[in-house]
Order: structure tokens, then sequence, then C-alpha cells
């Protein structure tokens, strides 16, 4: 981009491939591949000297470099039930330790599109990346055992064993080797550590909904999908829950795909929104921008958005 006062060079990872973006002030940008031999002239930096962009180091440039790492990318996606199309080319980014709400109208596609991309739903054409590994081909046990995890709608536990037991268990099925620690650690990030010996039937509402949650999160998984899971959760518990969401993305680093109708938490906690209408895309950005489009306040924010 010309213009800039400062140079940046940004790390990016897109398909497994990793990419150099380089921002020189005044002088260009270039988007290389670094399996191709390329060359990038700094006139201010290398004295108008040519050196191949493979063998550039950030302190070449001053700056720092930072990483940019696409945890989920969705291509086309394109889903049919019966004779009506349920999803409409969808494209969806993710990138690492980030939020992003999904929301709009009941029958929109929202819930479609994590069954599309947990592999619950076969997709006949189109694209599901996890790290750079394309896993359309693979089942939903399967993806999970790669770290793409989700939680339902409805709240899945075992109300007649103890808290502990059931994450344990559950870390164990997903093959972790020190299940009692990773069980542990899960419902120690979820303030559930002082109810490890109670039985899942007697705890409240919203402590279920937390053990729920732990149970998609055993085995750190790299991306997480969550289906309403605010849902039935009072106000205050629905800002702690949110709460404990923003610190894991933070803390664990794993990216968090988000449907959720209570946009207090979605606008509150999402570092981009997406959303949907019939299957299609209608708006995708920055919280702010997305409350602003007037398509969206018409269609599902209305004006008290």
């Amino acid at each position: 981009m010309l213009g800039r006062s400062r140079s940046t060079i940004t790390r990016e990872i897109d398909d497994g491939l990793e990419t150099l973006v380089v921002t020189l002030p005044a002088v260009m940008t270039a988007d290389l591949r670094l399996n191709e031999p390329r060359y990038v002239t700094l006139p201010n930096i290398m004295k108008a000297k040519k050196k191949p962009l493979e063998t550039l180091k950030p302190e070449d440039l001053g700056v720092n470099v930072t990483p940019r790492i696409k945890t989920l990318k969705v291509t086309e996606l394109p889903k049919r039930s019966g004779g009506v199309k349920a999803l409409d080319g969808v494209v969806i980014t993710l990138e690492k330790g980030q939020i992003r709400g999904l929301i709009g109208p009941n029958g929109a596609g929202k819930s479609t599109v994590i069954d599309a991309i947990t592999g619950r739903r076969r997709l006949t054409r189109g694209k599901v990346m996890l790290d750079g590994q394309d896993v359309t081909p693979l089942g939903a046990v399967e993806r999970r055992r790669l770290g793409l995890s989700r939680s339902f709608q409805r709240t899945s536990i075992f109300g007649g064993m103890s808290v502990l037991a059931q994450v344990e268990l559950a870390s164990y099925k997903m093959g972790v080797k020190d299940s009692a620690s990773d069980a542990y650690a899960v419902l120690e990030e979820l303030n559930l550590d002082h109810l490890t010996h109670l039985y899942a039937e007697n705890l409240g509402y919203g402590e279920q909904r937390r053990l729920d949650l732990a149970l998609a999160l055993v085995g750190r998984p790299k991306l997480l999908m969550l289906d309403e899971p605010m849902a039935g959760l009072s106000v205050k518990e629905s800002l702690g829950l949110a709460d404990h969401l923003k610190a894991l993305t933070s803390r664990w680093e794993v990216s968090v795909l988000l449907v959720e109708h209570d946009m207090d938490v979605v606008f509150g906690i999402s570092d981009a929104v997406t959303v949907f209408e019939l299957g299609r895309v209608i708006a995708d950005g920055d919280p702010a921008t997305v409350r602003a489009n007037p398509r969206v306040r018409e269609a599902y924010l209305g004006s008290a958005a």
C-alpha cells in the first residue's frame, strides 16, 4: 500500500501455504508465495539492491512479524433440503483465537452451516479446511479428533454421572493420554472445579450449560462451534458464560464460531459477525460495521439496534 510511513511484514498461512505480505513506505506491497523465487526492491532500506524475498528477515525492514493463521476456511458451501437450497455459496473464515458470531432469523441457515462444518451433513461441493487441512471427506468423529468440536442447542450431559467422571471419560474417548489432568484443567477454566464430585443432575441449569461446554473442550480443540449456548440462561448467567468464552479464546487460543440469539452477547464478545438470511450471507465484518448495516437492521436487528 502506498503512502504508509512504516514498513510491516505479515506472515500468513492459508491452506497450509505460507505467504509473506510486505508493506513498504511509499514503495510497494508484495504478496508473494514463499515457494516461488521472487524479488522485491527496497530502495529506501536496501539501497536499491534486489534481494530474494525468501531470504528476507524481519530485522531487514526493522519490523515485527505478526502471525495471522486461519483456523477455519469454508468455501462455497451448498446444501439442499428437499428441493430447497438451504445454503447458497457460503464462505466463512476464522482466524486463530477469534470469535465469529453467526446471527440471523430462525431458519436462516446458521445451524445448517455448523452441521456442514462438523461433518454431520455431507456436502456436494465446497470445502472445509481446518488449519490448512482439507477435512471435507472426513466424518464428524474424525473431524473432532483433529480438533473441530461443537456443542448443541440442547444440553447433552449425563445426569447420573459426576461432573469429573464424565469430563474425564470424554477426554479419554478423545485419546488424550492424561485424561484426568485434561479434565481438571477444563473444569478449572470454566469454574466448575469445586463441583467435581456432584452428579450432573444436581447442578443448576447455568452450571449444566458450562458442563456441556466442558465436554466440548476436552482435548483442547482448535475450533469450537457453539449453537445457542446462552439458551435458557438468565442475563447474569449469559454474561458470565460470555466472559468465560472471551477469556478462553485468549488463554487457549481456541477459535469460536458462535450461533446465538442474545445480541448483547454476540456484539459484546465477537471479533467479527456474519449475518445470514435464507441461506445467504447478507453482511460480514466487525460488530460495529455490521450493526450499522441498514439491511441488517431492517432484516434482523430492528430499530432498537
